[in-house]
Order: structure tokens, then C-alpha cells, then sequence
């Protein structure tokens, strides 16, 4: 799912050229955008969302799009602040969306406020502290150099808004050694930091020392409150899904509605999307969103029955995104025989193939992954109908062709094994959609356990005996 990419958050420098309204802007692009980039929310949503006045929504999104935040393409805006978190990842790269970006408190908090915030939020893990002098928070004659946030003119000017983000239950600030920590519950807060920072009577802070070992450090966290898990914005949620937008308004064109399903069969969705991104890229989401609207096109009315029954996420990838998926093959193979076949002899140009077979990687990853058994045996057999000789030259030259025979031979030899069919009842059951039809595969629960475990090849072999027929 998509959050909001740390790095870009901690430049400081950038977030100074935004106004306001931009910098509050951004959490609700953020939520609202999909897995390739793409913001699915409208400027009258935007307008209707009450973080600020609808005369001054455009000129927010014009200045993202000046400082590069955002991008318009296809009457859709695009983020360039978001990035998909993988859990493969192990490295703090993103901030998740909290509940607290929607808050009133939020949405009052000034320019300086934001960015100070921001600041905290992205220097370290939410909800850890981040140890910083009190004199590297605001701009000082003597120690300009060492300051790490110059938001604030004085001392005076810092420990206002200091106090304004813990009153308002931002921030959790602990004092040197202290271990008590400041909070909106806490009373006097201001007094406490002037008598840590050393102010006397006459409300003159005492004349700072160039020595590192004298300053005053502070140890500020973002509330634990506020950055718990239950405090994470549910990407299934209906205020926001994200990466379902896309079908949410695709749906609603067709007088259907996704809000009332529950979070399993949405999850499924987001999968499958998810799924074709992982493979395709920005290829797979276009081809999700022309399923989406194929499927409406054509069975509108079932889409209430397969959700409510959870079926909806098959039927989308077996029937509409799958033929995608294999007409986008048989286009590769059609074009590598068209350009790689040199008369007037037939001679095979493999140089040329590979390079055009190059494109096919992703789409026949995709398609042993997870395309139905049955479709995987018919597109075998409509590949070798279509020119036999050059399919077994492809699986030669291109190793992803060449795990794609593989996985058919697996199939092959497992109903041979398991069900003594030959080959040619296996292409009639995989006409008939019964190689994995569900009360067939559990005839057999402890062979189906092990069901094509996909075992790939060693790099070593390179071909098997079918390629040489």
C-alpha cells in the first residue's frame, strides 16, 4: 500500500517553498493515492473535505505542482511523495497515514507547526524520541551554523510553538535526564522548558555557551497516543481504500457501490491488483482498470451476487485480466514471428527474438503464477498450433518461454500420474475448465497438497526432451 516517503518529508528546505494549505494538503493526497502514483480523489472532493477554504484548493495543488509534489497527467493528478511500502523493506522509508492528519488540531496547526511536525516525525521511528539542543531549534547569532530546523527567529519564537504541539497533544517532550516527559496533561510547560533552559527573573534566557557539552538537549517524540497501530488509517477502510478508488468510482459510474462489503473480499481486490503492479508495473494497474471496466460493461448486474459471495476477485483475474495477460503473449510471439523469420530460407534471427521476448518476461511470470491450470494447457496448445517449430526456437532463446513449458509438463506429468490421463484428455478437460475445477482437485486431498510444487529447473539444464521433438 502507498505512505508517504520519508525522505521527501525531511527536506525541510522544500517544505518551506509550500504554503499552509499545500502542507496540510498533503496527508489527504496521500491516502488517496493509488499504487501507480495516481491521485484518485477529485478537486470538489478535495473542496468538500473541509481542511480548507474551497477558494484556495487549487491554488494548494497549483503550488504542489510547482515544488514537484505532484504532477497532472490524463486529467488525474500524480504523487511523487508516496512510495509502496514492501515488507521485504526492513529500513524506515515511508510514514504511515494516521488518524491524527484528519484531526481538528491538525488542521489548525500553522506553517511553522507543520513543518515542525513533520520534522519530528520523519528524523526518527514514530513514537521514539528524537534528542535535539534547544538551541538548534531556532536561529541564534552565535551557533547559526549548528541549527538543524530554521523555522524560528528567536528562542522566544520556538518555545511558543513548542508548546502550542505539546498542548495540542502532538508532542511528548522529556528535559536532559529527566525521565518525566511534558504533555498536553502536563501544567506550566512553559515555565518548566524556560527554568531547563536557564532563564532568570528579568525573562532573559542566560548567555549561551559555543560549547557543544552546554547546550540544553530536549528528547521530543510524537505522542504513542497518536502513532499506535489502532491509529494507522486502514487502507480498507471506506473513508479512504486507496488502491481502490479506481473501483470504487468505476462501480459507482454503473450504479453499484463497494462500501457496504467487508474487509475480506476488498482485500482480495487490492491482492489481485496488487499482484499485477508487483509484475507489470504500470502496465499491470492499466490493465486492472481495463478489466474493471470490461467486467462492468458486460456483467454489471452480477457484481453484488460475486461480492457478497466473495467471487468477485476470480471472476475480475480469471476471466478479464487473464485474457489480457495471454493476448499480450500471443502478440509478442506473433510479432517475434513476423520479424525473426527471414526468407527465403526461414531462418530463425535469434538476436532479434531475444530482444523481443524480452518484453514477455513479466507477462508469462505473471501468467505461471496465476492463471487456472486449465488456461495455462490451452494456451500451451494454441502457441504450438500457431507456428509448433518457433515455440520450441522461443523456449530455447528465452528462459522465461522456457519455465513456461516447464510448468506445462508439469501439469502433463502429474494427470498422467495421478489420474493416468494422457495428453490428450488433459487438453479436454482444460477445454472443459475442470483441471481446476474444486470437487475434482479434492478427490485426491493428500496428492493435492502437493500439486505442482513449483520446482523450477536448475540453471544447469537447459532443455527438456519435448524441445527436441
Amino acid at each position: 500500500m502507498t505512505k508517504i516517503n520519508r525522505k521527501m518529508l525531511m527536506q525541510i528546505d522544500n517544505l518551506c517553498k509550500l504554503p499552509t494549505v499545500s502542507l496540510r494538503l498533503l496527508p489527504l493526497l496521500a491516502s488517496k493515492t493509488d499504487i501507480d502514483g495516481r491521485i484518485n480523489i477529485t478537486i470538489s472532493e478535495i473542496e468538500n473535505a473541509g481542511i480548507m477554504s474551497k477558494k484556495v484548493v487549487k491554488d494548494a495543488l497549483y503550488n504542489l505542482e510547482k515544488e514537484k509534489w505532484i504532477y497532472s497527467e490524463e486529467d488525474y493528478y500524480y504523487s511523487t511523495f508516496n512510495v509502496n511500502s514492501e515488507e521485504s523493506r526492513k529500513d524506515y522509508h515511508y510514514i504511515n497515514l494516521y488518524k491524527f492528519f484528519t484531526n481538528e488540531n491538525f488542521l489548525g496547526l500553522h506553517k511553522r507547526q507543520l513543518i515542525f511536525l513533520y520534522y519530528i516525525l520523519s528524523a526518527k521511528m514514530p513514537g521514539t524520541e528524537h534528542s535535539i539542543a534547544l538551541e538548534h531549534l531556532y536561529n541564534n547569532r552565535t551557533n547559526q551554523r549548528n541549527v538543524k530546523l530554521p523555522l524560528f527567529i528567536s528562542y522566544k519564537d520556538m518555545l511558543k510553538n513548542l508548546v502550542i504541539l505539546i498542548e495540542d497533544g502532538f508532542f511528548e517532550v522529556r528535559l536532559g535526564n529527566s525521565k518525566l516527559y511534558l504533555d498536553n496533561k502536563t501544567k506550566d510547560i512553559k515555565e518548566k522548558i524556560n527554568v531547563y533552559a536557564g532563564k532568570n527573573k528579568g525573562q532573559r534566557k542566560q548567555r549561551m555557551s559555543l560549547k557543544e557539552e552546554n547546550n540544553k538537549i530536549i528528547h521530543i517524540r510524537i505522542s504513542k497516543d497518536l502513532v499506535s497501530k489502532d491509529q494507522i488509517m486502514d487502507i480498507f477502510d471506506s473513508t479512504r481504500l486507496s488502491t481502490l478508488l479506481d473501483l470504487k468510482s468505476i462501480a459507482m459510474e454503473y450504479g453499484c457501490s463497494i462500501d457496504i462489503y467487508g474487509e475480506d473480499v476488498l482485500k482480495k481486490i487490492h491482492a489481485t491488483k496488487d499482484a499485477l503492479y508487483k509484475e507489470l508495473e504500470i502496465d499491470g494497474i492499466r490493465i486492472y482498470r481495463d478489466a474493471l471496466i470490461d467486467f462492468f460493461d458486460n456483467k454489471a448486474y452480477s457484481f453484488e451476487s460475486l461480492m457478497k459471495n466473495e467471487e468477485f476477485p476470480n471472476v475480475l483475474k480469471n476471466y478479464y485480466v487473464i485474457p489480457r495477460i495471454e493476448k499480450k503473449i500471443k502478440g509478442i510471439f506473433s510479432q517475434v514471428k513476423k520479424e525473426c523469420i527471414v526468407s527465403p530460407n526461414d531462418k530463425f534471427d535469434s538476436d532479434h527474438a531475444i530482444t523481443i521476448l524480452q518484453e514477455s518476461n513479466p507477462y508469462l511470470s505473471y501468467f505461471i503464477n496465476y492463471a487456472y491450470l486449465d488456461r495455462i494447457i490451452l494456451l500451451d496448445d494454441d502457441l504450438k498450433a500457431m507456428d509448433y517449430d518457433l515455440y520450441n526456437k522461443i523456449s530455447k532463446v528465452n528462459r522465461s518461454w522456457y519455465l513456461f513449458r516447464f510448468k506445462v509438463e508439469q501439469i502433463y506429468n502429474y494427470e498422467k500420474e495421478a489420474y493416468d490421463n494422457d495428453s490428450d484428455r488433459v487438453l479436454y478437460l482444460a477445454k472443459q475448465s475442470l483441471l481446476t475445477n474444486k470437487s475434482r482437485q479434492s478427490e485426491d486431498k493428500s496428492i493435492q497438497k502437493q500439486r505442482y510444487v513449483s520446482k523450477k529447473p536448475e540453471n544447469d539444464i537447459l532443455f527438456y526432451n519435448w524441445l527436441e521433438e
